[in-house]
């Protein structure tokens, strides 16, 4: 599951409630030999976040981020030398801001030059986008789109003019999206591409259709890029049992040009178990592999922040680590992996590289954002998300591993009230009453390691929690989802049962 145990998926959390399965460990009625601590309530844990989505400016002396004005989300900047000195900058009511689409994709940027957020806005959650302009000094907001019952996302910023944004508009929720650029400056509106029909586009750094995604023969997905005459043709097909891949270079909005505007990266895992990262050659029609692991899909990529080229790639197997592919990067993060025992996402960068806002998470602490400056390796604290939890104790997570009937590796997490005693192993030293939490999906969700506020609640009541993958659960390459195949209430249901 992406991040369904963050709070803000808790929600669907809620949703699964129903399946919870209730199982004790074997042996005696539990019995607690050290006093259990005092109960959280649990608006406590599932608190809105003080702090959320934070961004450097392009310059690197701003910071913008999301933060509750009068109990409502809207946008706070601040010089990243002086936190104290935050400013609201919109003035929200009702559902306010929202930074993050359904995939915990952060939707606003930083205009090119640092003078403007650009941000989407619907009407009170109707999700009907409008792309909206905050002026970081006085605080105006503008909308650049005024659209009325049409749907918009912010596609892709010009590398060369710092006023020109690509977005993508349709007209319902059923209609093709088509591509205009939009001066941020005046908001005047320009087709790019009138979609005939395609279910998405990737565009280049001027802001170039060049690459079509069409529905291909037998439920399958074709690439396809235009001839010398200019019309679409197909260049690469996706069978069906590939489209997680294509899939998932969407929804960790990995796909994208180099500065060049020539090679294209996205995921694939054709002729492979696990996704691949790869570079796809427009000119040559070639394609390379730049990363791939034999147990694991590649989970995220870190890109330049101004080459638009592929720095690192993260896998996940119980944990996400990263992994160099640009040598001049190595350093930085061997450093940031050795502060801390738990995870690390790289979020913002500055133009010139100097400065990245780095968000640490683990299991048993609110997560937490810093400042990493790369000339000396300085690593200052900028802000918990959720202060209200600080100082609680709270759950480590502990990783099992455990084969199913037929061999495949089960990945799942445990969790423990805080006061019982734990061995070398991760297992209580006595017995604790175990809910397991089956996360949704059940294709695009995994159980993996997070900070969780529902599994806190429930270890903070007494119980154990065991938050369970099962055959159909992505990023454990195409096998794994495959035999989940008409296997709802069968296998799938079976490993749910070994596990416990």
């Amino acid at each position: 599951m992406r991040q369904a145990v963050q709070q803000r998926r808790s929600s669907r959390i809620f949703g699964a409630l129903g399946a919870l399965a209730l199982a004790a460990c074997g042996g005696p009625e539990p019995r607690i030999s050290i006093e259990p601590h005092p109960l959280v309530p649990l608006k406590t844990f599932l608190a809105p976040q003080s702090y959320d989505a934070p961004r450097l400016s392009p310059d690197g002396s701003w910071i913008a981020y999301l933060g509750p004005l009068e109990g409502v989300s809207n946008f706070f900047v601040a010089p990243i030398d002086d936190l104290a000195a935050a400013k609201a900058i919109t003035e929200e009511t009702g559902h306010g801001i929202r930074v993050r689409d359904v995939s915990g994709v952060v939707m606003y940027r930083w205009s090119g030059d640092g003078r403007y957020l650009l941000f989407p806005h619907d009407n009170q959650g109707d999700e009907n986008w409008n792309l909206f302009r905050a002026d970081i000094e006085t605080g105006q907001k503008t909308n650049l789109t005024k659209l009325v019952g049409s749907r918009m996302e912010l596609v892709r910023m010009s590398l060369s003019d710092p006023r020109q944004v690509l977005v993508s508009i349709a007209e319902s929720m059923i209609a093709p999206a088509d591509l205009y650029s939009i001066d941020i400056e005046t908001g005047e509106r320009t087709l790019v591409e009138k979609n005939p029909g395609f279910a998405a586009y990737l565009s280049d750094n001027e802001l170039r259709a060049r690459v079509a995604i069409g529905y291909g023969a037998e439920g399958g997905m074709d690439l396809l890029t235009r001839s010398s005459g200019g019309a679409w043709e197909p260049s690469i097909s996706i069978g069906q049992e590939d489209l997680a891949a294509l899939s998932a270079t969407g929804y960790q909005n990995i796909a994208r040009f180099d500065a060049d505007n020539r090679r294209a990266f996205f995921y694939d895992s054709r002729g492979r178990d696990t996704i691949a990262l790869i570079a796809w050659d427009l000119e040559q029609n070639s394609i390379e592999v730049l990363a791939e692991d034999p147990r694991v899909d590649i989970g995220g990529v870190l890109y330049h922040p101004t080459r638009s080229t592929p720095q690192a790639y993260a896998t996940n197997w119980t944990r996400t680590e990263w992994h160099a592919l640009d040598e001049s990067i190595r350093r930085d993060l061997d450093f940031l992996a050795s502060q801390t025992e738990g995870e690390y996402r790289i979020v913002s960068r500055s133009a010139d590289d100097d400065r990245w806002i780095v968000r640490f998470t683990l299991a048993h602490e609110p997560e937490t954002y810093a400042l990493y400056e790369r000339e000396d390796q300085n690593l200052t604290k900028l802000f918990v998300t959720t202060p209200q939890l600080e100082g609680i104790e709270l759950s480590r997570m502990y990783a099992e591993v455990i084969p199913s009937r037929d061999g495949l590796d089960l990945v799942s997490y445990l969790t423990y009230p805080p006061w019982i005693e734990i061995d070398d192993r991760g297992r209580p030293t006595e017995p604790v009453p175990l809910v397991m939490l089956v996360h949704g999906g059940p294709g695009d969700e995994r159980a993996q390691y997070a900070y969780g506020p529902f599994l806190h609640w429930l270890n903070n009541r007494g119980y154990g929690v065991f938050f369970v993958n099962f055959r159909g659960s992505p990023g454990f390459g195409k096998a794994f989802v495959n035999a989940a195949r008409m296997e709802w209430g069968g296998k799938m249901h079976e490993d749910l049962v070994d596990q416990v």
